[in-house]
């Protein structure tokens, strides 16, 4: 991700996520490969649902690209004001659906659809594909090449952090070996 960030000159980040262990984890994995600045980090309750204090921070702090880490269908439930609960892939909607508030130049969403049903996947795919008409670049880190295959301009395959391949969907349809060996297709 690190090479991406920089391939494209984005050089300061703010950092989002829930706070507790796994917002915690991704946050410190985030920061220990990236280069660049951090220019903010806030981590949210768990089961926070209205963020826009946070969404006000960072739009004040102005940096370019945001990372957001929000577990989808491993995640517990959301209490909403009204008691009722979201589900893991209302959870990750929510989440994704935050990105168009903050008019981000650059958008990184690391495995959106991980662990949601079909339809659910469907349905989140849709944000991504409206942000992308909308003009910001967005770096999206996916096992679902399928999926990606109608978003995405180019794929990247990583192994231990550093590219090995990159190339258009066609490319990667034309090295079958690399699918089967990286991509388990």
């Amino acid at each position: 991700m690190d090479h991406y960030l920089t391939e494209h000159h984005i050089n300061d980040v703010y950092v989002m996520a829930p706070n507790y262990a796994a917002g915690h984890d991704m946050i410190f994995g985030f920061k220990r490969t990236f280069k660049g600045k951090i220019v903010g980090e806030v981590y949210t309750t768990f089961g926070q649902i209205d963020c826009q204090a946070e969404l006000t921070r960072i739009r004040a702090a102005k940096p370019k690209a945001v990372f957001v880490f929000y577990s989808g269908g491993k995640g517990h439930p959301v209490h909403q004001a009204t008691g009722s609960l979201l589900s893991g892939g209302e959870q990750q909607m929510l989440a994704i659906g935050r990105a168009p508030m903050i008019n981000p130049q650059f958008v990184i969403l690391d495995e959106a659809t991980e662990g949601l049903a079909p339809l659910i996947r469907e349905e989140i795919w849709r944000v991504p594909t409206e942000l992308k008409a909308a003009g910001p670049s967005i770096l999206i880190v996916e096992k679902d090449v399928k999926a990606l295959s109608r978003i995405a301009d180019r794929h990247y395959v990583l192994e231990m952090g550093c590219i090995i391949w990159s190339g258009s969907f066609a490319e990667l349809r034309a090295h079958p070996e690399l699918q089967n060996r990286y991509l388990g297709a």
